[in-house]
């Protein structure tokens, strides 16, 4: 049996014992996959979500970490890494992640809405504001991104243009499960300019 055979039967059966929830043992034969061969992406791949599924962020990042090197532009290992710091509070990190896979792909709407996520939670609201118009650009229909960046405009004050964005998410889905929340966020909105007195809008 070859090496990349051995490799293959031991990230199989990793696979399965992964599915039955047997963590430990799934570890035990992607770590004998790295063994054969230390830079073999997949085994870093299966290794790092089985982490993630136990909970061990930091030994999950680790392996992401590991994947980036030997393959900068992989973007599924930096979207993984991404996610990994955001499950870990690191959003610096993993704003750093989603900008690299953006760079890599531009047009990765998962990706870009993430980051704009990201961005968000970090308070740089106005190049949160500039991802989200790029992910109406790409899909102007997407009513995640259009609601994303209704919310941005609410944290940033601008209420007149929160409410705009959170009518449009209405009316292109006015059955969906976002507009109940729209429709109380515009009267959030209202009752906010009222108070605080119309800001000035972008």
């Amino acid at each position: 049996m070859s090496n990349q055979q051995k490799i293959a039967a031991l990230i199989e059966s990793g696979l399965n014992y992964k599915k039955k929830g047997k963590y430990d043992e799934a570890i035990a034969e992607f770590k004998s996959a790295l063994e054969i061969d230390p830079n073999h992406i997949n085994a870093y791949r299966h290794l790092g979500k089985v982490y993630l599924r136990k909970g061990n962020v930091d030994e999950a990042i680790e392996m992401f970490c590991k994947i980036t090197q030997i393959d900068p532009g992989n973007i599924e290992a930096h979207t993984n890494l991404g996610n990994a710091y955001k499950t870990k509070g690191d959003i610096k990190k993993a704003v750093d992640e989603f900008k690299k896979v953006c760079e890599i792909d531009a047009d990765n709407l998962e990706a870009l809405n993430t980051y704009g996520l990201c961005l968000r939670e970090a308070a740089l609201y106005d190049e949160a504001v500039k991802i989200f118009k790029r992910v109406l650009e790409l899909a102007p229909g997407y009513v995640f991104g259009r609601n994303n960046l209704a919310l941005v405009y609410k944290d940033m004050g601008h209420y007149d243009n929160a409410i705009e964005e959170f009518t449009k998410v209405i009316e292109f889905n006015p059955t969906g499960g976002l507009v109940p929340v729209a429709m109380q966020t515009i009267q959030q909105c209202k009752k906010l300019k009222t108070h605080a007195g119309v800001k000035v809008t972008k």
